[in-house]
């Protein structure tokens, strides 16, 4: 019959050790955009437009631990109270339903909120197509690995 342990204490491996830290000094401070995939890295990094967002409230020394979520979401939600300017490319295309382009991401990315990369463009273009049944999802994925344009 096995002997039944129950009531004895179990030791976890504490995340400062499975992190290698053995107390505050080892521990360092680096840059966020010096973080960046490698082989065998314990976190999977990827550098999307979701990390944007935390680079934007690095840029704006802002802490997610310091500050309260208010404070944080005031700082973005300024840009959906903005009005688009009449130069504004995305006023005037059919597609702008389709797109998933975030001003502020933009504007932390290339310092301008209106800015639109032309292969977002195309891809919002496509999605319309799909989305109204102008062209299959098998042509969809044909148009977005090429470089033909969804009229």
């Amino acid at each position: 019959m096995k002997n039944s342990r129950s009531g004895e204490k179990i030791k976890l491996t504490s995340i400062d050790e499975l992190l290698g830290v053995v107390n505050e000094e080892s521990a360092m401070e680096i840059e966020i955009k010096a973080i960046s995939p490698f082989k065998g890295h314990p976190f999977k990094v990827i550098a999307d437009d979701k990390m944007a967002i935390l680079y934007y409230l690095v840029d704006l020394a802002l802490s997610l631990f310091d500050n309260e979520f208010d404070k944080i979401w005031e700082e973005f939600a300024i840009y959906s109270r903005k009005k688009a300017s009449s130069t504004y490319i995305c006023t005037q295309c059919d597609a702008k339903y389709y797109c998933d382009i975030c001003p502020a991401e933009m504007d932390f990315l290339y310092g301008d909120e209106e800015y639109r990369p032309e292969e977002a463009c195309k891809i919002a273009k496509i999605r319309k197509a799909f989305y109204e049944n102008e062209v299959s999802y098998k042509e969809a994925l044909c148009l977005a690995r090429n470089d033909r344009e969804v009229k």
